[in-house]
């Protein structure tokens, strides 16, 4: 079992991440105004205020986390229809702004801003809270102090001052036989770039060969084939680069925990197996975040207060399993309670009451499980700082999604509730299916594709609305056009002449047409949305051996997008 240690940089990890949430808040606030009610930016600036206010409270920066309530609530009217977004646009980015400013003192830098009483009387306010605001005093973290030296005594001489800089210079000296150092992520992705840049030449000589004479075009190749196995080593030892145990994601989660049973009067334990795995880095600081959901969820809604676990024959100190394991080019995490379990039938009612299925809708348990990850989803009867909001689940999936997983839910009634959440080892590189649209190249990652094939006639139904379906093994599939979809110019006049790709995702399917296959390919992912823009149905962009680019398709999106019929 692996022991959890934490550090003195857990608190910077904490500021640097509410940093980053900030900064995305500060990007949505500006779209907020003329956003005329946008529901799924508002979710964003919600989940991300929610993660600042629960680390704040972990951290012990009351101050901090009230005020960040104040602002999630006057988020969650707006989420709701109670108020209206361009209303209240001034008094976020005010209140945001001097957000900042007290997390900014609480590192030690600069001093807390005077208006935080006065914002937060007038957050409660908007939302017809008139209930007083409380001095809470929020501790502020001194910069560290310098350690001293030892100096030499006064009236030692200079062959005593001079022993006393030799032993200092030989403490300072870095341990003879450390063959490790700290290197910059951008570094990494930089020679990353570079070695896939040296596959594309590479691929371009090998065209150029062929226009040369024969007696030349064997030494030449003959050459590019040794560069083009130093190229694959490079891309590979970077990758190994990339690599870092995932325990040195997860040192805050102790502290979570202790957080946790105090908060809630529940004595708590964290069991971790398999912290040595290793997993890509930014996967790793990527889902810290779900999984701090997943364990406040189980921690609150899903074990039992001690009385009532004792009641019924169980330890009074609940258990939160994490067990991490590779399972070839994948890991997993299972995230495992000993609690009351799920509620189906709740989770059923509960759905019809926000109207999120018809009342006369039958559903399977594991249709009614998926229930939980829908975006404002709770069964909680009353909103406290750790939970209660529809907050959590939604953003665990949608992290999970745009980390390239997938998450699934298992429940027993009065044992517990399992999740498992399945990642690819690394971003960095995708294996997929490479498929032409015209001119076009499109990617299906490797690991969403069921299977391919050339579909007659007889498999493909129109449904209600004009809808296609794909006729498959036992089910069916909605069709997705992508010639359509992304106004392609297409060789093929329909999918019976060009091909489906069979895609799914958390159980869910789609048929994807195509005009051709065009292979399986390795490539180095680009961001689209950093280098382009962010567009519907594609994850990123890659560029093939032959220089063309090719685009990353959002398997998670195009299938929700196809059980939708749009």
């Amino acid at each position: 079992m692996t022991t959890l240690v934490e550090t003195g940089d857990l608190l910077d990890e904490f500021f640097e991440e509410c940093s980053e949430h900030l900064h995305a808040i500060e990007q949505g606030l500006g779209s907020l105004r003329s956003s005329h009610g946008d529901q799924d930016l508002l979710h964003r600036i919600f989940r991300a205020a929610h993660t600042i206010k629960g680390n704040c409270a972990m951290f012990g920066l009351a101050a901090e986390a009230e005020f960040t309530h104040g602002i999630e609530s006057l988020l969650d009217a707006l989420r709701d229809g109670r108020s209206d977004a361009a209303d209240h646009a001034d008094l976020l980015l005010a209140s945001f702004d001097c957000l900042t400013g007290m997390l900014e003192a609480a590192r030690g830098v600069g001093e807390a801003p005077a208006n935080s009483h006065d914002l937060l009387r007038r957050l409660k306010s908007s939302i017809g809270d008139q209930t007083p605001v409380e001095t809470v005093d929020a501790p502020a973290r001194k910069a560290p102090e310098p350690t001293p030296s030892a100096q030499p005594a006064q009236g030692a001489t200079e062959a005593d001052a001079a022993s006393h800089d030799a032993a200092h210079a030989k403490q300072e000296k870095p341990p003879e036989g450390s063959e490790s150092i700290r290197v910059a992520v951008a570094k990494l992705e930089s020679l990353l770039n570079l070695a896939g840049e040296l596959a594309i030449a590479n691929s371009a000589l090998k065209e150029l060969i062929s226009l040369a004479p024969p007696e030349v075009a064997a030494t030449l190749t003959d050459a590019l084939s040794e560069v083009g196995r130093t190229t694959r080593v490079v891309q590979e030892h970077v990758f190994a680069l990339r690599m870092v145990p995932i325990e040195t994601g997860l040192r805050r989660l102790p502290r979570l925990i202790r957080y946790l049973s105090d908060s809630l009067g529940k004595p708590l334990n964290l069991a971790l197996t398999g912290g040595e795995v290793e997993l890509d880095k930014r996967l790793v600081e990527q889902i810290v975040d779900p999984l701090t959901h997943l364990i406040r969820n189980a921690a609150d809604h899903g074990i039992e207060a001690p009385a009532e676990r004792t009641a019924v024959g169980k330890a009074t100190e609940g258990t939160i399993r994490l067990a991490v394991k590779q399972e070839g080019q994948n890991v997993v995490l299972t995230l495992a309670d000993d609690g009351k379990g799920l509620d189906v039938d709740r989770i059923r009612r509960k759905a019809v009451d926000r109207k999120l299925v018809r009342k006369d809708e039958e559903l399977s348990e594991s249709q009614a499980l998926d229930l939980i990850f829908r975006p404002g989803f709770s069964t909680a009867e009353v909103v406290t700082d750790l939970s209660g909001r529809g907050v959590g689940l939604d953003v665990v999936r949608r992290n999970v999604d745009a980390m390239g997983g997938a998450i699934a839910v298992s429940s027993k009634r009065g044992e517990g509730c399992e999740f498992r959440i399945t990642l690819p080892l690394t971003t960095a590189v995708l294996d997929g299916l490479a498929i032409e649209i015209g001119d076009a190249v499109a990617i299906a990652p490797l690991l969403s594709v069921v299977e391919s094939l050339r579909p007659d006639g007889e498999r493909i139904r129109t449904m209600a609305g004009a809808h296609e379906m794909l006729l498959l093994r036992g089910h069916s599939a909605p069709m997705v056009r992508l010639d359509r979809l992304f106004d392609l110019p297409a060789k093929c006049s329909g999918p019976t002449e060009g091909i489906a790709i069979v895609v799914e995702h958390d159980g869910r399917y789609a048929a994807l047409t195509a005009d051709r296959l065009a292979g399986q390919v390795q490539v180095v992912l680009k961001s689209l949305e950093a280098n382009y823009r962010r567009i519907d149905g594609i994850a990123g962009a890659a560029i093939l051996g032959d220089g063309r680019v090719a685009f990353i398709l959002d398997v998670p999106a195009l299938v929700s997008r196809a059980a939708r019929g749009v």
